[in-house]
């Protein structure tokens, strides 16, 4: 059943929009500059990044600022007409800016292309790009299908995607800006866990919560599971995790006893996505044992030494009533 629905989920996610190309000003084919940093000067078609793939460092160089930007969108499902990336959907970030859908600097369009349907926004800030700077910008976007099952319907919402780029006068080669984006407080946020006991709830029940919404460029939310399991032996419990995983990311027992797994996301990583922790133990796997066979604090402590080690966990233990 875990395998099955991880498969209905990978469907589901693989549906979403993804980026085909970028498409910068064709003055870049005859200036004089190699602005995708591969070694070649005034390329044929330099203008274009495509076909698109995630960079460390900048995707193009030397831009034109007064100049739009071009972004196409289709489907990674290869969805047949009606259905693909939803252009009032296309939202962007510039540096720390936010252009929300249907702001007039951006404007979008549909196209088909090998009898599949794509959307094009284009892009220009008013007063056009930062002269002279290294300047990031951040793609979000769904698609025109609706997911019904869970509720609410809801459109399949692509992951994150920054590139960086440069305008004229920047002066450095592609290698030489890194991919890095602006610490905005918003969208590169780190996983959050945080246990609450006593007073310092309404009504003194002990209350558990973990945010990673954003994490993985805003999708390790999209996979997440709820298990709620009542053992022969022990206290009831349930943990959150993902779909395919038995193991959890956080979870309380019936007496309030509370663990949970900060999560460093991969995309901060080298290889990104190839890797969600470190290889020093699941710990995944350590919320069940501990929150089934645990009804106090002090039952603990001999449990502690013997639970794989992670530099990704971070443990939460309110203090819970006797068991």
């Amino acid at each position: 059943m875990l395998g099955f629905r991880s498969m209905t989920f990978f469907i589901q996610a693989i549906q979403a929009p993804a980026i085909v190309r970028f498409e910068f000003d064709p003055s870049l084919d005859s200036d004089g500059v190699d602005n995708d940093g591969d070694g070649q000067v005034d390329e044929t078609d330099e203008h274009p990044f495509s076909p698109y793939d995630p960079s460390p460092h900048a995707t193009m160089t030397e831009v034109p600022p007064d100049r739009p930007i071009r972004i196409v969108l289709k489907d990674q499902a290869l969805m047949a007409i009606p259905e693909g990336p939803n252009p009032a959907s296309i939202r962007l970030q510039l540096d720390d800016t936010i252009y929300e859908p249907g702001n007039p600097h951006i404007t979008t369009s549909k196209l088909v292309e090998r009898g599949v349907l794509e959307a094009v926004a284009s892009f220009l800030p008013d007063g056009g790009f930062p002269a002279a700077a290294a300047v990031s910008l951040l793609v979000q976007g769904g698609d025109l299908s609706l997911i019904t099952d869970p509720p609410p319907a809801h459109a399949r919402f692509m992951r994150d995607e920054r590139i960086t780029f440069t305008t004229k006068g920047y002066g450095k080669a592609a290698w030489e800006v890194p991919n890095r984006g602006r610490e905005d407080g918003r969208t590169q946020p780190t996983s959050i866990s945080l246990a609450l006991r006593g007073s310092a709830t309404s009504d003194g029940t002990p209350l558990l919560a973990q945010h990673f919404a954003l994490l993985d460029t805003n999708t390790s939310h999209q996979h997440t599971v709820l298990y709620v399991q009542y053992p022969d032996i022990g206290q009831p419990f349930a943990v959150v995790g993902w779909t395919g995983i038995v193991g959890g990311f956080s979870g309380m027992n019936a007496v309030g006893l509370s663990d949970a797994s900060n999560r460093r996301s991969t995309a901060t990583r080298p290889g990104r996505g190839q890797r969600a922790f470190r290889p020093r133990g699941p710990c995944t796997a350590c919320p069940r044992p501990l929150l089934r066979s645990c009804g106090r604090c002090s039952r603990l402590a001999p449990t502690r030494p013997a639970t794989p080690r992670s530099r990704a966990r971070a443990r939460a233990w309110p203090r819970t009533s006797p068991a």
